[in-house]
């Protein structure tokens, strides 16, 4: 991550700690939510930016955004926050991908095979993203689309940056040759694949039950103590 959205991070976590600090400032701050008609005047406290990443906290952050803006007017923290506005909405939108990204990866059902999808996908998406964002089109960053950005070079090379180092990080994975036999083991052609896979697979096809089974898209035949 750049120093600049770094940055803008930290000054998050000053914000939410300032205003967190005692019992007299978060109730002002739960105020000011009332009085704004926020549908919720609290935020976990958090003193650390790799918390920052985790479930949907910038998301609250930015919905709240009115309310710190207005509780922390003609003060110093306020104006680092406006002068991080862009940043901080930005990263609210990208943060909100990575978190869709782990959602699929943590599922029940996930394993090597719908993971090397997943990222392969997302890693194409962020290409899309950066071109999209060069273009100035913000179809996918809902949050940044509300600001009048001028840093849209930052963000491309950011982005830039995160395909890079996910494409290092999870090098083994892309380059996991899967078996076409694995994807689709009831389509395959018998013929076509390792002689010695020949005879379980043989069996495996002529499993009715087991064919049935596999029609259910949340049915992983590979992971049942029969297969």
């Amino acid at each position: 991550m750049s120093a600049c959205l770094h940055d803008a991070l930290t000054v998050v976590i000053e914000v939410v700690n300032h205003s967190k600090s005692n019992s007299l400032r978060d109730h002002l701050f739960r105020e000011f939510c009332k009085q704004n008609g926020e549908k919720f005047g609290r935020i976990v406290l958090h003193t650390e930016v790799r918390w920052l990443s985790k479930g949907n906290y910038l998301e609250r952050f930015i919905v709240l955004w009115e309310s710190f803006v207005s509780f922390l007017a003609d003060t110093q923290l306020g104006a680092k926050l406006l002068a991080n506005k862009c940043d901080v909405f930005y990263l609210s939108d990208i943060f909100e991908k990575f978190n869709s990204l782990k959602k699929q990866l943590h599922e029940n059902n996930s394993d090597l095979i719908s993971s090397k999808s997943a990222i392969a996908t997302f890693l194409r998406k962020l290409q899309m993203y950066k071109n999209n964002i060069r273009r100035r089109a913000f179809e996918q960053f809902p949050c940044l689309a509300c600001v009048n950005s001028d840093f849209a070079r930052l963000y491309c090379e950011y982005l830039e940056n995160i395909h890079e180092d996910m494409q290092t990080r999870v090098s083994d994975l892309l380059g996991m040759d899967i078996p076409i036999w694995v994807s689709i083991p009831f389509e395959v052609n018998v013929a076509e694949i390792d002689k010695s896979l020949h005879e379980p697979l043989n069996e495996i096809q002529s499993d009715e039950i087991m064919h049935a089974k596999l029609k259910d898209e949340k049915y992983n035949i590979w992971k049942t103590n029969d297969v």
